[in-house]
C-alpha cells in the first residue's frame, strides 16, 4: 500500500504550486506526481479535450488510463519517467468531472505495477469584473431529478432582485436575497471548454462578473495492491438513501454529491442497511383484511350439527436484509411464538405450496363461502408471487361433539411478510 497526499478544492492558490498531489510507496522507492498546473482544456476535431501530465521517480515501461472493466481516455508515455492523459468529448469529460474516479495504470521498467486514482472536478477561474458579485470557484456536481445526467452548481453572492447568466446555454438560476445558485448542464458548459469563452453573471443593475471554466485535481492516490479491492465500487450509503426518500422536490444537492445520490437511485438495500438474522415483527393490517374476515365469518357453514369459526389473523414483517434465505421451519417457529401452539413440532403440520393452500377446506369453500376471498385478500396485499404455507390441525375437547382447531402460517419470501391464521370447525357427535 502507498501513502497519499491530496490536493483538495479550496486550497489557497499559493499552496497549489507545491507538490501536494503525490503518492509515495511505503518503502520510499517510487513516487508519482500529477502536475496540478497542467490541467487544461483545448479543442481538437471540433470537440473538447481535457489534458494533464504526470511523472514518476522510476523509469516507466507503459501507462494506461482506465475505469473498472474498460480503458477510458488516452494515456501516453511521453518520456522515460513522464506521461500525459487526455479525455476527449462529452462522455469522457462529463463522466470524470461529475466525480467518477479515473484510474492510471503504471508499468514500471523494473516489472512493478502501480495503479493511481484521481478525482477531478470542474471550477470557475480567471475571474474578471465587479467583486461585489461574489462567485465561488467551485462547480459542484449535483443530482437533479429534472436534469439528465449531472448538474454543475455555482454559488453566487450578490444583492440583486434578479441574476442573469450569459454565454453559457440555459442554466437554472435559483435562490435570492443575496444567495443564488446557478445549475449548469454539461451541454451548457461544453461550448466554453478550451475556447476562451467565459460565463457572465450579471445583476439587475448591470454589475458583471465573468469566469472561464477549468478543471482541478481533488484527490490523488496510488497503490500496488489490487485496484478493485483497494478502491471498491461506490455503493449507496444509508444517510444519502434516507435523505432521498424523505426529500421533497427534485433538487437533491443537500443529500450528497452527484455520484453519491446516483448510487442510491436503484440501491441494493442490503448494502444500505444492516444484514440481520431472521425474525418476525408483528404488524397491524386489520384495515386490509377486515372485510374479508367478516365475509369468512358470515359465510361459515352452520346448521345440521356442523359449524366453523374464524379465530384470529396476525401479520408479520421480516427484516429487509436477511443473512440467509428464511426456511419455513423458522418462519413457523417465530409465527407461533407466544401462542398455545408454540410447542407444536413442525413435522406435525403439512407444508403446502399455492395450489395446496387453495385446495384446503380453509381457503376453499368447505368451511366457509368466504374462504377463497380471504386467501385472495392476503395474497393481493402481500404482492402475490411465491407463497409457502404450513397447516396444522388438532382436535380440541368438546362434550358430545367433535371440534378441531386449524392453524395456518403463510410466508411470502419476496415480500418478507408472513401471516398466522386460526380457525375452527366441528360437528355434533
Amino acid at each position: 500500500m502507498f501513502g497519499a497526499s491530496l490536493a483538495c478544492g479550496g486550497v489557497p492558490e499559493a499552496e497549489l504550486a507545491r507538490e501536494e498531489a503525490e503518492a509515495r510507496s511505503r518503502d520510499g522507492q517510487t513516487t508519482v506526481w500529477i502536475n496540478e498546473g497542467s490541467f487544461r482544456f483545448f479543442r481538437e476535431d471540433n470537440q473538447a479535450v481535457l489534458s494533464f501530465t504526470g511523472r514518476t521517480s522510476r523509469d516507466l515501461r507503459g501507462v494506461l488510463s482506465w475505469v473498472p472493466d474498460d480503458a477510458f481516455g488516452t494515456a501516453t508515455q511521453t518520456g522515460p519517467r513522464t506521461f500525459e492523459v487526455q479525455l476527449r468529448g462529452g462522455h469522457e469529460i462529463n463522466s470524470v468531472l461529475s466525480g467518477m474516479p479515473l484510474l492510471i495504470g503504471l508499468e514500471l521498467a523494473n516489472g512493478t505495477h502501480l495503479d493511481g486514482r484521481l478525482v477531478i472536478g470542474p471550477n470557475l477561474a480567471r475571474f474578471r469584473g465587479r467583486t461585489s458579485v461574489g462567485v465561488e470557484p467551485t462547480l459542484a456536481p449535483i443530482f437533479r431529478g429534472d436534469v439528465e445526467g449531472p448538474a454543475y452548481r455555482a454559488r453566487v453572492r450578490a444583492v440583486t432582485p434578479e441574476l442573469t447568466v450569459g454565454e453559457a446555454g440555459s442554466p437554472r438560476v435559483g435562490g435570492g436575497s443575496g444567495e443564488w445558485t446557478v445549475d449548469f448542464s454539461y451541454a451548457d458548459l461544453e461550448p466554453l471548454l478550451g475556447t476562451g469563452s467565459r460565463v457572465i453573471f450579471q445583476t439587475a443593475d448591470g454589475r458583471q462578473r465573468s469566469a472561464g471554466v477549468g478543471a482541478e485535481l481533488l484527490a490523488w492516490e496510488v497503490t500496488d495492491e489490487d485496484a478493485f479491492e483497494y478502491w471498491p465500487a461506490a455503493t449507496c450509503r444509508r444517510p444519502v438513501y434516507e435523505c432521498l426518500i424523505t426529500s421533497r422536490g427534485l433538487d437533491f444537492a443537500h443529500c450528497g454529491t452527484y455520484r453519491e445520490v446516483n448510487a442510491c437511485q436503484r440501491p441494493n438495500l442490503c448494502e444500505v442497511y444492516e444484514v440481520l438474522p431472521f425474525s418476525l415483527a408483528p404488524i397491524d393490517l386489520t384495515f386490509a383484511f377486515e372485510a374479508a374476515v367478516t365475509r369468512y365469518a358470515e359465510g361459515c357453514a352452520s346448521g345440521g350439527g356442523q359449524w366453523c369459526r374464524f379465530g384470529a389473523l396476525q401479520s408479520f414483517i421480516a427484516p429487509d436484509c436477511l443473512a440467509a434465505p428464511a426456511q419455513m421451519t423458522e418462519v413457523v417457529t417465530h409465527a407461533l411464538d407466544g401462542t398455545d401452539q408454540a410447542g407444536v413440532e413442525f413435522d406435525q403440520g403439512q407444508v403446502l405450496d399455492r395450489t395446496g393452500l387453495e385446495g384446503t377446506p380453509i381457503f376453499g369453500s368447505s368451511y366457509s363461502a368466504g374462504g377463497p376471498g380471504l386467501f385472495q385478500a392476503i395474497d393481493g396485499h402481500f404482492g402475490g408471487g411465491e407463497v409457502q404455507g404450513w397447516w396444522y390441525r388438532a382436535e380440541v375437547p368438546c362434550h358430545n361433539c367433535t371440534d378441531f382447531e386449524d392453524v395456518v402460517v403463510l410466508w411470502y419470501p419476496n415480500a418478507l411478510r408472513a401471516a398466522r391464521l386460526t380457525f375452527g370447525h366441528g360437528y355434533d357427535s
